[in-house]
C-alpha cells in the first residue's frame, strides 16, 4: 500500500472522475483525517472552479447515502468516514446499488485496515471499482522538515540563524532567495526587505 500526503491523495482523488478510493488511517483518526483531506479537496476544486466536496460523517441509512450519492455531480468529491462497524452495511449496499453511482461523485471511503479488508470481503464489486487505489494516509509525507532544511542552509552558508537574523534586523542581509526563505522558516518574514 502506498503512502501519500493530503495533496498527493487529493491530486489523485481529483483525477479520477467517478473513481473511487480507499484511504486507509488509523480507527481513531478516521473524522480529523476527513476533515483535513475536505479541506485539501476544497482548497484544490477552488483553484479549479468547479465540483464540490461533500462529506457523509453519519451513513445510518445506506438507502438514504446511495440516494444524495446519486443526486451529485461527477466533478463533486464525496468522503466516506467509516470506522470498521459501518464498513459492511454501508459498503455492503454501495455493492449492491453500485449501479446508481457510476459516472457520479468521485467517493473516498476511509477506513483503517481491517475496514479494507472488511470491505473487501463484504463488498467484492464495490472492490472491484476500487481496484488498485488503495493508500495510506501518511501526514507527514510531503511535508518539509523545517531543522534538516535550517541546518542545510547553515551548512552551505557558513552563518548561524542569529547571524542571519542580526543581518537582517540591520538591514545589511544580502536580497537573496536562500536568505528570503531562511528569515520566513524562522518565522521572522517580517524582516524581509529591510
Amino acid at each position: 500500500m502506498i503512502a501519500l500526503g493530503l495533496s498527493a491523495l487529493a491530486d489523485r482523488t481529483l483525477m479520477e472522475p467517478g473513481g473511487w478510493s480507499v484511504v486507509t488511517v488509523d480507527e481513531a483518526d478516521i473524522h480529523a483525517a476527513t476533515r483535513a483531506l475536505e479541506e485539501e479537496l476544497i482548497f484544490w476544486l477552488d483553484e479549479e472552479g468547479t465540483g464540490s466536496v461533500r462529506v457523509f460523517a453519519e451513513c445510518s441509512s445506506p438507502p438514504k447515502l446511495v440516494q444524495e450519492l446519486a443526486c451529485m455531480l461527477p466533478e463533486d468529491v464525496a468522503l466516506l468516514p467509516l470506522p470498521l462497524d459501518l464498513v459492511v452495511p454501508v459498503c455492503g449496499y454501495l455493492d449492491y446499488a453500485r449501479g446508481r453511482l457510476t459516472g457520479q461523485p468521485r467517493g473516498v471511503i476511509l477506513t483503517s485496515e481491517p475496514g479494507v479488508q472488511a470491505l473487501a470481503a463484504a463488498a467484492p464489486n464495490l472492490w472491484s471499482w476500487v481496484g488498485p487505489r488503495v493508500w495510506h494516509l501518511d501526514p507527514q509525507e510531503g511535508q518539509l522538515d523545517v531543522k534538516a532544511r535550517l541546518a542545510s542552509l547553515q551548512q552551505g552558508t557558513g552563518l548561524t540563524d542569529s547571524e542571519v537574523l542580526q543581518r537582517a534586523e540591520a538591514g545589511t542581509l544580502t536580497p537573496d532567495p536562500v536568505f528570503a526563505e531562511w528569515l520566513v522558516l524562522l518565522g521572522r518574514g517580517d524582516l524581509l526587505g529591510r
